[in-house]
């Protein structure tokens, strides 16, 4: 076979045992040095955008306020019977106090008995909050949440004391994401082992799947853990790879496997069995997993920020080991079976359909196709149906809400958020910056600006509440502040909350009365930098920052959005010239990419209903949030379009080699359906199942991810591939395999397969670009039809791939009855054997095989008994 991938093929068979022993010694050492160790390399947190103005105002935050949020870890103090002024509510913080203060890593602990500051006691007296100050990165700082924990009270049953805020909550998502993974594992190998055995229905064909994807999860997991050592990445990263990796890893195999089985079925030996596969199936994998890496890639470079890159990178690094597993290891262990592959069997294999009687899928696509606009239109209206909801998404950022309410973290915040407010623990955070080396803000000038800065935001309807350091003291004279403050010992111990240590930067607190992720929230963010703080002509000579969490949350969205549509072109671009150069076709791609579309927003809309709008979420056992995760739409986008093009190009590759041989578009279409539409739904069922038990992940964000590739591959492997391919197809007609000669003389083509797929044995194969194929070698005597004696048809010319016109070769010498056999070229097997004593097929078994040589005839069609 002239094809670089049936080279492949068979070398990975001469070279099946060094391949099998490289990837036992691989993974071992890939599980045992690097995948066991992910998880103590990845971050949580992650949901900022590098170099925004949140950005910079968290830094300035950092530096000289202790006031990050990401490295404040926040201890609640509550009791139902006592008070702060109860001895044992007192005695209880600060021995906690002394307790914590010993921790390694803690910088500095603010508390109200330390400082006095009513800010941080509760209107009730019966809660107050102790702010501890970590040492190190975000990362760093949630590592010490335990040995905080450890520290709390234990002995005195009126109080209760719980670790929260950023620290405490990337703590707890970290390790609930481990957890999730390792229940979503006991739940998803049973399932997947059971719908694996129904497809191949024997023990060995149905392992293979689940090595290919363990196997490229682990040296996934291995290469994010050698990454992550150097670079941050986030923890999301790891159930990415898991969920990802596995189901690409079992898609691939079950394409690849089934077509192999299909090729020994035919009659192929072991070698030219995986030669063929991997010319058909193995090419088919690996444009598809290109799309997947090519389109992470974009994905991966195009944001610079942690979240997005990590998941993107981690889907990167898990298709890459998926492919190569799927060249390597799989052809090898097929060339290692051969037919063993087939042993063990748990169910009897299906019934073979009988000659001159079509299967299932073969007669569904001719009714389809029957009625293309009928069919078209129902399933459009019904994608459209899904997708309308998509009108009322709203995104979340960083929240405890992704968190099962019993974690501590969230305990602790849900306490802290009925005790002082809701907004109260994510105000929008004004950072005010003097030009004066000390002491800019105590001066007159400086105050009067803050103070009608102060004023103006007040005014704004959607403000709830204002602080800075003129709230301390609101009665005091400007130019007297200074001294008022420093010499009274509460406000001193809470001025440090509204200006740092030198006097060159002052804070102002903003409180608004809608939660953070409220329209109304954002828009005041956005209105403060562009209308309100600019309007005050006062803070002109000040460089004014909006941080906080809103904020934050604002700039990371824009950050992502406005780049999505550059990264929705890049992926469409790359995909339509893939599919392009493989197809050989305008039309193909272009429908490829609308229906990928279609089922994409219909995805979206379903995730809109469930978790924005609350519809079934009673299913998982939590609340809506009202919103979906930032990250969600652009990762699901990617990985659908990957995997939307995997089955595309598996079952259009089989309906272009039909066509090639007949030049039936429609015949092609039903044919390419029924050879492939039973492993496209056990796939897409398997990858349901894989998908569908992430569903079950008690992160929110994972559910989202989950149930949103289980629906996307739901609706694109039954309404896409099943009814809109064949529909669309026959309504293009030849059309479909158009594509005008100029372009095709620029676009290389991607074959599908050897040049021998396409034509009987010794007759050239058809000429794709149109041209009459040239005839066989003359042979003498008069032609006859397959030994019947009956004259060949005349030729007839058939429309061709490209638009231009086919001639059918002409017949060759005839053959005898009894034993049957050719006077001319073989036709496929030299001599065969008639018996008189039962039924006989002549058809495509090795030991039998003929070919009829009418362009209108398949093989799948030439079938005599």
């Amino acid at each position: 076979m002239n094809d670089s991938f049936a080279r492949w093929g068979a070398a990975m068979v001469k070279l099946r045992w060094f391949v099998l022993i490289f990837w036992i010694i691989l993974i071992p050492i890939a599980g045992g040095l690097g995948a066991s160790k992910a998880s103590s390399v990845l971050k949580g947190g992650g949901f900022f955008s590098p170099g925004s103005e949140s950005d910079k105002a968290a830094a300035i935050l950092a530096s000289d306020f202790n006031a990050a949020a990401n490295n404040n870890a926040l201890i609640v103090f509550h009791s139902n019977k006592l008070t702060v002024d109860d001895s044992a509510f007192q005695q209880s913080v600060t021995d906690t106090t002394t307790r914590v203060q010993g921790v390694d890593g803690v910088s500095s602990i603010a508390s109200y008995y330390k400082t006095h500051d009513n800010g941080l006691l509760s209107a009730d007296k019966h809660t107050t909050l102790m702010v501890v100050t970590l040492k190190g990165t975000e990362d760093d700082a949630s590592k010490k949440v335990p040995k905080l924990h450890d520290q709390l009270p234990h002995d005195n049953a009126d109080i209760v004391a719980y670790v929260t805020g950023a620290p405490a909550i990337n703590h707890a998502l970290e390790s609930t994401i481990e957890e999730d993974l390792t229940r979503s594992e006991r739940f998803t190998i049973p399932i997947i082992v059971i719908l694996l055995l129904l497809v191949f229905r024997t023990v060995i064909s149905a392992a293979i799947p689940l090595v290919l994807g363990a196997s490229s999860v682990v040296t996934a997991m291995a290469l994010i853990y050698l990454i992550g050592s150097h670079k941050d990445l986030s923890i999301f990263a790891l159930s990415t790879a898991s969920m990802i990796g596995l189901g690409l890893g079992i898609d691939f195999s079950l394409i690849v496997v089934s077509r192999f089985r299909e090729e020994l079925a035919a009659g192929r030996d072991t070698k030219s069995a995986v030669a063929m596969t991997l010319a058909t199936a193995g090419r088919s994998i690996t444009y598809s997993g290109l799309t997947v890496i090519l389109g992470m890639l974009v994905l991966t470079l195009m944001f610079n920020l942690i979240l997005v890159r990590s998941m993107s990178f981690a889907i990167m690094l898990v298709a890459m080991t998926a492919l190569l597993a799927g060249l390597t290891l799989l052809p090898a262990l097929l060339g290692i079976l051969g037919r063993r592959i087939d042993w063990l069997p748990v169910l009897p294999r299906p019934k073979v359909s009988r000659p001159g009687h079509a299967g299932f899928w073969y007669r569904l696509s001719h009714a389809i196709m029957r009625h293309p606009w009928v069919w078209l239109l129902v399933s459009l209206a019904l994608l459209l149906a899904l997708a309308i909801p998509v009108k009322d998404i709203k995104l979340y950022g960083a929240t405890p809400q992704v968190l099962p309410d019993t974690n501590e973290a969230v305990v602790g915040y849900n306490l802290l958020s009925s005790a002082f407010g809701a907004n109260t623990l994510t105000p929008i955070q004004l950072v005010v910056e003097t030009s004066a080396t000390k002491d800019g803000v105590w001066q007159t000038s400086t105050l009067d600006a803050i103070g009608k800065l102060q004023d103006a935001i007040k005014t704004d309807p959607r403000v709830q509440s204002v602080s800075s350091v003129l709230t301390l003291a609101p009665d005091t004279p400007h130019d007297q502040l200074h001294s008022t403050i420093t010499g009274n010992q509460n406000l001193a111990g809470a001025v440090t909350q509204y200006v740092n240590g030198d006097g060159t930067t002052a804070v102002i607190n903003v409180v608004p009365k809608t939660d953070q992720f409220h329209t109304d929230h954002q828009q005041l963010v956005r209105d403060l930098r562009s209308t309100i703080v600019p309007g005050v002509t006062e803070m002109h000579p000040f460089t004014v920052q909006i941080g906080g969490q809103a904020a934050n949350f604002v700039d990371l969205r824009d950050t992502i959005y406005d780049r999505f549509p550059f990264l929705v072109a890049a992926v469409l671009g790359l995909t339509f010239l893939l599919l392009m150069m493989f197809f050989q076709s305008l039309a193909l791609p272009l429908k490829a990419i609308l229906m990928n579309l279609a089922s994409i927003m219909a995805t979206y809309g379903v995730l809109v209903l469930v978790f924005v709008h609350g519809i079934g979420i009673q299913v998982y056992g939590v609340d809506a949030i009202g919103a979906l995760s930032v990250v969600t739409p652009v990762i699901l986008f990617v990985i659908l379009f990957g995997l939307s093009t995997d089955y595309e190009v598996f079952m259009l590759s089989r309906v272009k080699e039909f066509y090639h041989h007949t030049g039936n578009n429609e015949e092609a279409v039903a044919t390419g359906l029924e050879t492939t539409a039973r492993v496209i739904t056990a796939a897409g069922l398997i990858l349901i199942g894989t998908f569908g038990s992430f569903s079950l992940a008690r992160v929110i964000s994972l559910k989202e991810t989950g149930l949103g590739l289980a629906v996307g591959v739901l609706l694109d492997s039954t309404i896409v591939r099943i009814i809109m391919v064949p529909a669309t197809m026959r309504l293009m007609g030849n059309a479909n395999w158009y594509m005008p000669g100029w372009l095709k003389k620029i676009v290389p083509e991607l074959r599908e397969g050897p040049a021998e797929e396409f034509a009987p044995a010794g007759v050239p194969a058809l000429a794709a670009a149109g041209a009459p194929a040239p005839l066989p070698p003359s042979y003498p005597g008069q032609p006859a039809f397959a030994g019947v004696g009956a004259p060949p048809p005349p030729p007839v010319n058939m429309p061709a791939p490209g638009g231009g016109r086919r001639v059918p070769p002409q017949l060759p010498q005839g053959a005898t009855i009894g034993l049957l056999h050719t006077t001319g070229a073989s036709v496929g097997a030299n001599v065969i054997r008639l018996p008189r004593s039962r039924p006989f097929r002549i058809g495509r078994a090795k030991e039998s095989e003929l070919r009829l040589f009418d362009a209108r005839i398949s093989r799948q069609h030439a079938l005599i008994d």
